[in-house]
C-alpha cells in the first residue's frame, strides 16, 4: 500500500490563495500559512524547517484542524527528516477552554520541540505528532516494546511462547493520518521461531480510530472475508483483530500496484475490466447486519456540503442550493435489488498484483444501490481529467460502466448511474479548498459546473 500521506500535491503560497470569509475563526489566515505555523513552533522552541500542509478539515465558524509535514536535522545521524505537527484552530472560547485542558494533561514527549504548544495569535494549539487531543492511543508508539506487545497480543499465528517478534527490528510507518479522526500504519519485524529459528518477514497495517466504528468495520470485514476467499474477487485484506480499549483495528497487508498507476499506461483497459469484475463479486455479497442507505440519506450529506460551499463561496450560495435541489428532484427510480455497497469506491482504494484485485477501506459499507459505488468511481475518473491529471477519461468511465453491468449481469440505466456520478462529484466538489489548490474557487465552480452538465 503506497503511503498517502506524501501524495497530495503541493499547496500554493497562501498569498495567492483565497481564504474563505470568517469573521469567527479570526486565526484562519494563519493557519493556512504553513510559513506562519513553522515561525510559531520555532518561537516554542521546535527545531523545525520550510514545510508544506498535508491535510485541512474545516468548519465555518467552529474550528479548523490543519496538518503540517515540517523538516528537521537530527542531531545524531546530521540528515532531515520528516516531522508531523497539526493545530487545531477554535473560538476564542472554545481555544482557552482546550489550552486549559491540555495543560493538565500527560503528553508524550518528542525530541524536536515541545509536544503541545500554545499559539495564541491563532487561537490554536500545536501538536507534535504522535500526540493527538483525540487519538491517546498513538502514544503506543513511544516505545518499541508498546508495539512488539500489542503485535504479540493481537497476531495469533506468532504466539510468544514460540516465536520472538524483534522490537529492535520493528519499523512503522504512518501511512495516513487524519488528527483526531483515524491514523493508518504499516508495520514490520522479524519473527523467529524459538525451537527450529525459522525466520519469517512479518508486514501487517494498524488503523486507529476516534470513535468506536472500528469494532463494525471489523465484523464486516470478517464477514467478507469469510465469504469472498473460495471466490477469489475480490481480495479483502485478513481482519486479525479489534481492540475497543485502544481503538486498533489490525489486518493483513495486502500485496499490489495502486490502480491510479496503472490507469495511465497501456494495461488501462484491463485493469478497470478486472476492477469491474471485482466490484461486480463484492456487490454479490449480503450482511443482514448492515445498515440501509437510501438516496435520500446520502442527500443528508449533500446538504452538509451545500452549507460547506456556502460558506466557502458565499457569492455563489444561490447556484450551489439549486445544484443540490436539482440532485434532490432528480432522484431515479431504481429496479436494482439492494446489494452490499462499499461505500467509497474509487482507484484509491484498488491494488492490483497480477490477476488479483485487492480492495481496502471498509468504513463506509451498507446495504444499498450498486451505483453509489460505480457512481463515485466515475466521477474520480472525470476529476482526474478536471485536474489534468488523466485526460480523456469519458471513454475509460463508459468502458467501467459496461464492464460492470456485463460482470454483474445487470441492466444499468445511464440517467441513474449519471444522477449517483453527479452526486459523487456535488461531495468532490470541495476538494480543491482542501488541497489548497491555487485558483481553488474557480476549480470548485468547474466541478459544480461538470455536475450540472451531467444532470442536464
Amino acid at each position: 500500500m503506497k503511503s498517502e500521506i506524501y501524495s497530495s500535491p503541493l499547496p500554493s503560497p497562501v498569498s495567492s490563495i483565497p481564504l474563505p470569509p470568517d469573521e469567527v475563526l479570526t486565526g484562519l489566515p494563519l493557519l493556512l500559512d504553513a510559513a506562519k505555523a513553522r515561525e510559531a513552533l520555532c518561537a516554542a522552541g521546535a527545531e523545525v524547517e520550510e514545510g508544506r500542509i498535508f491535510y485541512l478539515r474545516y468548519k465555518p465558524k467552529t474550528s479548523c484542524i490543519v496538518a503540517y509535514e515540517f523538516a528537521r536535522k537530527n542531531s545524531e545521524t546530521g540528515e532531515r527528516e520528516p516531522v508531523i505537527f497539526y493545530a487545531k484552530g477554535t473560538t476564542t472560547n472554545g481555544y482557552l477552554l482546550s489550552a486549559t485542558k491540555a495543560e493538565n494533561h500527560r503528553w508524550v514527549d518528542v525530541p524536536f520541540g515541545p509536544s503541545v504548544a500554545r499559539w495564541d495569535e491563532a487561537c490554536a494549539l500545536l501538536f507534535a505528532f504522535p500526540n493527538d487531543a483525540v487519538l491517546d492511543v498513538l502514544r503506543i508508539l513511544e516505545e518499541p516494546k508498546k508495539l512488539q506487545r500489542f503485535l504479540y497480543e493481537n497476531l495469533s499465528a506468532y504466539p510468544s511462547d514460540q516465536w520472538r517478534l524483534s522490537d529492535k527490528r520493528l519499523n512503522t510507518e504512518l501511512i495516513r493520518y487524519k488528527p483526531e479522526r483515524r491514523a493508518v500504519f504499516r508495520s514490520e519485524t522479524k519473527a523467529i521461531h524459538h525451537q527450529t529459528e525459522e525466520k519469517r518477514n512479518v508486514e501487517v497495517y494498524w488503523r486507529v480510530y476516534g470513535e468506536n466504528q472500528g469494532e463494525e468495520v471489523f465484523r464486516r470485514m470478517q464477514v467478507l472475508k469469510k465469504n469472498v476467499s473460495n471466490q477469489g474477487l475480490p481480495v479483502v485484506p485478513t481482519p486479525y483483530s479489534y481492540e475497543p480499549e485502544r481503538r486498533i483495528l489490525l489486518m493483513e497487508a495486502l500485496a499490489g500496484k495502486p490502480l491510479l498507476e496503472l490507469l495511465t499506461t497501456e494495461a488501462a483497459a484491463s485493469v478497470i475490466e478486472r476492477t469491474a469484475a471485482a466490484l461486480a463479486g463484492l456487490h454479490r455479497q449480503f450482511d443482514e447486519k448492515l445498515s440501509v442507505w437510501r438516496p435520500r440519506d446520502f442527500l443528508v450529506e449533500a446538504s452538509e456540503t451545500e452549507k460547506m460551499l456556502g460558506a466557502l463561496l458565499p457569492e455563489d450560495a444561490g447556484q450551489i442550493t439549486k445544484v443540490r435541489e436539482r440532485l434532490e428532484n432528480q432522484i431515479p427510480e431504481s429496479k436494482l435489488e439492494l446489494s452490499f455497497v462499499h461505500g467509497d469506491f474509487y482507484y484509491g482504494q484498488v491494488l492490483i498484483d497480477g490477476e488479483k484485485v485487492g480492495f481496502l477501506d471498509f468504513d463506509r459499507s451498507h446495504t444499498g444501490n450498486s451505483l453509489a459505488d460505480v457512481g463515485n468511481f466515475a466521477a474520480h475518473l472525470r476529476l482526474l481529467e478536471l485536474e489534468n491529471r488523466l485526460p480523456k477519461t469519458g471513454e475509460l468511465a463508459q468502458r467501467w460502466a459496461e464492464a460492470y453491468a456485463d460482470w454483474a449481469k445487470v441492466e444499468v440505466e445511464m440517467e441513474e448511474l449519471k444522477w449517483w456520478t453527479a452526486l459523487s462529484l456535488f461531495f468532490l466538489s470541495v476538494s480543491p479548498f482542501r488541497r489548497l489548490d491555487a485558483g481553488w474557487p474557480e476549480k470548485t465552480r468547474e466541478i459544480l459546473q461538470a455536475v450540472e452538465e451531467i444532470l442536464c
